[in-house]
């Protein structure tokens, strides 16, 4: 069956993120993504942090202030709540992953060095439990299709959905790719394709050398769109 993508499955598909830029294809796919509701899921782009004020208030919150505590929540659950939506694509699990990250991490502030920003930390902690849930929702899909209870692959909504079906589709149906791929490199097309992460950075959160961050991307990049291929999108 050929499934119409819409335009972002279409430039995805064509290598469009290899021509365009890359802002181009993120904001296509922010544009489709349903708006998550407001508390730390939301996805609005959330500025770099201040290195130093960051371990100002980590520093106080090591010494018992519950007030920087909240100020570390406020200041990062959107950047972290944005990370967690794009990695997983699970908007019901986001606000869970969220609270677990920042419970894990006030738990973990003795480890925080301030080497690298507060926001990436956290972000770390954060994919290491999306991981967690991510092999969770892999495993409750393989039993699933042992029952004969899941499709093989996505369907499409058909040629009367209207634009928003359509493109709300197209962004199922990528997901559905990712979760094909093996967690490292989901990682990296996530940091790379969907945040555009400088490599420095995405090297730091994945905790992998930089040529291995592009390595992965890259491989990532070829296999989803094999995928979507092999589901029958035309480009």
């Amino acid at each position: 069956m050929s499934v119409s993508g819409g335009p972002v499955l279409r430039r995805f598909v064509r290598g469009g993120w290899n021509r365009a830029p890359l802002a181009t294809w993120t904001g296509a796919v922010f544009a489709v993504a349903a708006q998550p509701p407001e508390a730390s899921s939301n996805v609005a782009a959330e500025p770099d942090r201040d290195l130093a004020t960051d371990r100002m208030w980590v520093d106080r919150a090591r010494r018992g202030d519950r007030l920087a505590l909240r100020q570390i929540y406020e200041r990062h659950r959107r950047l972290v709540g944005r990370y967690l939506l794009l990695l997983s694509g699970d908007r019901h699990a986001v606000d869970d992953l969220v609270q677990e990250t920042f419970v894990t991490a006030f738990r973990r502030l003795d480890r925080y060095d301030g080497t690298c920003r507060l926001g990436t930390w956290l972000c770390g902690i954060g994919r290491n439990l999306a991981r967690n849930h991510l092999a969770k929702r892999r495993r409750r899909q393989r039993l699933l299709e042992a029952h004969g209870e899941a499709l093989s692959h996505p369907t499409s909504a058909g040629a009367a959905a209207d634009t928003a079906a359509r493109e709300k589709e197209a962004l199922d149906l990528l997901y559905a790719a990712l979760d094909r791929l093996p967690a490292e490199q989901r990682e990296a097309f996530v940091a790379r394709v969907l945040e555009r992460r400088p490599l420095a950075d995405a090297s730091r959160l994945l905790g992998v050398p930089v040529a291995t961050v592009s390595y992965r991307a890259r491989k990532a990049e070829e296999q989803v769109r094999k995928t979507l291929r092999e589901w029958g999108i035309e480009a």
